[in-house]
């Protein structure tokens, strides 16, 4: 085994890689695979494996952190839903409004409304 495989097997051993998928997500916003990999210093296919074996996929940690951050910004402030969608890393409105009511059972409008924040004009 090379030194380089010997120092890539070390520091996915000593902090799980769903973990550091995490991390990279929350200090970097959404990145596409490759980015994640070459940061992570893994293959994109290793990547890929290594989130099945943890019974996930780079897909759902990325909507995840999506709709997470969506849930905050929601709560925190008053921006328009167009630039809430743009801030977590969605093209236009239709596609964040489809993707947050899959994974919350709620529209992000309805969403604010029960926890009590209104839109800025």
């Amino acid at each position: 085994m090379s030194e380089l495989t010997a120092l890539r097997r070390a520091a996915l051993e000593s902090e799980p890689l769903l973990a550091r998928v995490r991390e990279l997500l929350e200090s970097h916003g959404t990145v596409g695979l490759a980015s994640a990999a070459r940061r992570l210093a893994i293959s994109p296919r290793t990547l890929q494996r290594e989130l099945m074996v943890a019974g996930t996929s780079w897909r759902s940690e990325v909507r995840a952190f999506q709709v997470a951050r969506a849930r905050q910004l929601l709560r925190e402030s008053q921006e328009p839903l167009s630039t809430v969608a743009l801030a977590v890393g969605f093209s236009s409105l239709q596609p964040f409004v489809t993707a947050f009511r899959r994974a919350t059972g709620e529209t992000p409008g309805a969403f604010r409304s029960r926890v009590g924040v209104s839109a800025r004009s």
